[in-house]
């Protein structure tokens, strides 16, 4: 060990090695540097694409809020002319359904008394038939 370490003095009294070190020192701290300075770009980019990202997503967001709100006044309004129509059809259901009660009431008013006027007229001619046959 002795051999070794011998050879890392002398090595570290060579100026060429203190060169080097002090070279490979200041190239770390430079990429050190760098790093740091391309984090804080891409963070800051990154943040910006995350603020524009928000405030789209916040328009859109809006857009369809308002969007929602028309399609539910139409809806409602849709619904409302659609109640009015179905009571409309119901009132004409209604008048339909009496004027055909009427019209059958006045049918079989009209069908009865027919009818008991053929029966009074089969009647009278049985009568006159039977007059006549006696007369004879």
């Amino acid at each position: 060990m002795n051999a070794l370490t011998k050879i890392i003095e002398n090595l570290s009294k060579n100026p060429n090695v203190k060169r080097f070190l002090s070279d490979f020192d200041r190239l770390s701290q430079d990429l050190k540097k760098m790093q740091t300075d391309l984090n804080q770009k891409l963070n800051s980019e990154k943040e910006q694409a995350v603020k524009k990202a928000k405030a789209e997503y916040s328009r859109i967001l809006s857009k369809v809020r308002v969007a929602e709100k028309d399609l539910n006044k139409e809806v409602q309004t849709a619904i409302s002319k659609i109640k009015k129509s179905a009571n409309q059809v119901e009132k004409n259901l209604n008048n339909y359904k009496k004027k055909a009660t009427q019209q059958q009431a006045k049918a079989t008013k009209i069908l009865k008394s027919k009818a008991t006027t053929k029966k009074m007229a089969a009647k009278a001619k049985t009568r006159s038939t039977k007059k006549m046959a006696k007369k004879a």
